[in-house]
Parts: structure tokens; C-alpha cells; sequence
């Protein structure tokens, strides 16, 4: 069938194409409905190649669409590339891939021990690229070894009430993704693996089992953690102490929920240790020889740990309130650091 071939914004009767008209914008090539005679949107793809081009200035070339394929001509009708119409619908490698992000879960089967990542994109940190990454269920309690149900530990065994570092790793040289849990921020990459993108962290408890709970992601990569089983870091008195341990990962925005005894008196301050950060909470009960007269005794906030996820819990006295008692529990923490 005889096609015809128009310039850009070329706008052009039914009875004169039996076609679709594609023009570009930025590394997108956009479908116009010249069928439906009003220059409608029809489609987009994803071409980041077209920027490759470099005779001329794109809006002023001519598209031509035969089959699957958009040629591209200069005005003297020189044929400057040929591009494939396959519409993108998931991760697919190229030039530029697509955005689909990696999300991290506890394994239904071995929730102790294992993670389960779902397949994705990842940027490196390093700023030199991106690449694509398989499903795949890595063990913690196991050294690493490359592919699915294998050891995923950098190094050493693991440890009981620690934070774990969950990243995705590529080997340039085989073109092979994979990952990987470290202790540390700057993991112990296995041989030929250069490249590395951070996803999440966990916690062990004390028996060294992973911490489970449910991670909700965002489309920044910054993620929700909330705790299956919340963790009661303090009952009984509020005692001074600059380097509180709260079960969070460094830098994280500790989720606490936090309570006052209603008979317990006095003022406690829970602040955080981060420079330049003025995050804190006060808790306070109106209590005297009458009984309790109001105040803010409970309440749930969200408090920047540092980076060996402390803050800073402050007991201030008032004259005939005696002690502050109560409770301090992690229901889980929100990780803006991806």
C-alpha cells in the first residue's frame, strides 16, 4: 500500500492518508489520528535513540511510517534513520529503559531469612548509568552466590539486632544483575560487580531472624517500613540519655509511638541527634495531690534517628510531679535516603 509522507503539524484529509502520523518531541515519537481528521493523540513511544540524529533539526524532518517502522527523511528526501514502532510496555533494554521500579518483601515461605525483589530498573549511584534486574529471592542467612534462592550476605554470618542494607549490583563485563545485603553502606562487592544502587534496609531481632513487616514504595524510591511485630524500646521510667537505640535504620524517620503513664507526672523530651535538625517531641501530664489535670501524654511521631539510629531522650523534672513513666514502641520508620 502507497503511503505519503508529511511534515510535521501538516495537518491533512482522510481521503488523502490511510495511515497514522508520527512527529517528535524530545525522545518521545508522538501519534497523531490523521484518520480521524482533527490531529488527535493517538500514541507515544519511547525512542530515546532519535537523539542520535544530528543532520538537521528534528521538527523539520519528514516521518514516514511503512509497517512497524518510522523512516526518517531530511527535506531533500534523504533517508536519515529507520525506527522500530514496538510500543514499550515493560522493562526492555535499548538506549534508555523504561522506569520500572524494584520493590523489596518478605518471602512468604522463609520470612526469617529471605527477600524477595521484584524485577526493575535501577540507577547506579555513581551517576554512570542504569540496568535491568531479574526477579529473584536472596537468602540472608547464606553468602552470596550469583542467581535466584542463593546466599545474598556479602560477608561474615549474621548478626543479631542489626540493620541490613538491601542493593541491587550489576557486573558490567557479563551484563548480569543481581543482589546483594551488607551491613555496611559500602558493601564487599563480589568479583566483577562495579556497580550498585541501594533499595531498602531491614533488622535483625535478637535471635538474628529478619524483622518482618510491610514495605510500601514511592514512585522517588523512598519507601514506608511498618513492623509486624512493633518493638517496645522502653516501659517504665524516662530516665535522661543522649544516645537512645531506636530498632530503625540510620538516618531514618523513626515511626514511635509514645506514652505517658496517666499517673505518672512531669515533662519528657524526645529530640533528635541529626546537626542542623530541629525535630522533637514533648510529652507532658498536669499531675499533682489532686490527680491529673491534662496534657500531652500520647501521641505517634515520626523522629530523624543518626546514624547509629539514636535520639536523644531529655527528663525534665517539675517540682512535686516526681518520675515520668511510660512506654516507647517502633511501629517502623520512613527511609527518604534512596
Amino acid at each position: 500500500m502507497a503511503t505519503t509522507i508529511f511534515k510535521p503539524n501538516t495537518k491533512a484529509k482522510s481521503a488523502e492518508v490511510n495511515a497514522n502520523f508520527y512527529e517528535v518531541a524530545g525522545d518521545r515519537l508522538v501519534g497523531l489520528d490523521l484518520t480521524a481528521n482533527d490531529g488527535s493523540l493517538k500514541s507515544e513511544f519511547n525512542i530515546g535513540d532519535l537523539t542520535a540524529i544530528t543532520n538537521g533539526s528534528l521538527v523539520n524532518d519528514i516521518l514516514l511510517r511503512e509497517g512497524g517502522v518510522i523512516k526518517i527523511y531530511n527535506a531533500s528526501g534523504t533517508l536519515l534513520k529507520t525506527v522500530s514502532l514496538d510500543e514499550a510496555t515493560t522493562t526492555q533494554r535499548g538506549q534508555v529503559y523504561l522506569n520500572k521500579q524494584i520493590t523489596v518483601s518478605n518471602n512468604a515461605t522463609d520470612s526469617d531469612h529471605d527477600m524477595d525483589f521484584t524485577d526493575g530498573v535501577f540507577q547506579f549511584d555513581d551517576g554512570s548509568g542504569q540496568a535491568v534486574a531479574t526477579a529473584m529471592t536472596k537468602r540472608l542467612d547464606a553468602n552470596w552466590v550469583a542467581g535466584n534462592n542463593q546466599g545474598g550476605l556479602d560477608t561474615g554470618s549474621v548478626a543479631v539486632d542489626t540493620t541490613y542494607h538491601l542493593f541491587a549490583i550489576y557486573n558490567p563485563s557479563t551484563s548480569t544483575a543481581d543482589f546483594l545485603f551488607s551491613a555496611s553502606l559500602s558493601p564487599t562487592l563480589p568479583s566483577g560487580y562495579t556497580k550498585k544502587k541501594r533499595i531498602a534496609s531491614l533488622l535483625t531481632d535478637g535471635a538474628g531472624n529478619i524483622r518482618n513487616g510491610t514495605f510500601t514504595f514511592n514512585k522517588d524510591g523512598s519507601y514506608r517500613f511498618e513492623l509486624s511485630s512493633q518493638v517496645t524500646e522502653l516501659s517504665g521510667n524516662f530516665v535522661d540519655d543522649p544516645t537512645f537505640l531506636i530498632s530503625s535504620p540510620p538516618l531514618c524517620y523513626a515511626i514511635l509511638s509514645l506514652q505517658m503513664d496517666a499517673s505518672s507526672g512531669g515533662k519528657v523530651n524526645f529530640i533528635s541527634n541529626v546537626v542542623g535538625n530541629n525535630n522533637f517531641f514533648s510529652l507532658r501530664n498536669n499531675w499533682n495531690s489532686g490527680g491529673w489535670s491534662g496534657g500531652y501524654n500520647n501521641a505517634q511521631i515520626g523522629i530523624l534517628v543518626d546514624s547509629n539510629s539514636n535520639i536523644k531522650v531529655d527528663n525534665v523534672p517539675i517540682t512535686g510531679q516526681g518520675t515520668p513513666s511510660g512506654e516507647i514502641v517502633t511501629q517502623g520508620w520512613i527511609d527518604n535516603n534512596l
